[in-house]
């Protein structure tokens, strides 16, 4: 569960709004991008107190429905692209074009 409440706080932080040589300034001074907002003591049961939101992949117009799978990987969509990429530690892949989008 706490994979997925990273993961998934990861993934938030591809769908900025900043342009790529934004993120690329923001890169080279920080590792981390953003904070966990802790409204509900709960939360520290899922999310250690000091973890960090991490861009783990870029380049992507508008990416939403992460799905984590416990076997390490994560499927998301690639909306405007009409793709469905694949995240795992080894990198990002493609599994499904088109995504399902039928214009």
């Amino acid at each position: 569960m706490k994979k997925v409440v990273i993961t998934t706080l990861a993934l938030v932080a591809l769908t900025g709004c900043a342009s790529k040589s934004e993120v690329a300034e923001k890169q080279a001074t920080q590792s981390s991008f953003g904070s966990v907002l802790r409204v509900d003591p709960a939360l520290d049961a899922l999310v250690p107190k000091d973890a960090t939101i991490e861009k783990v992949a870029g380049g992507f117009e508008f990416t939403e429905g992460p799905l984590w799978f416990p076997a390490g990987y994560l499927w998301f969509s690639d909306v405007k692209g009409n793709v469905v990429r694949q995240w795992s530690p080894s990198g990002v892949s493609e599994i499904l074009r088109p995504g399902g989008y039928d214009k």
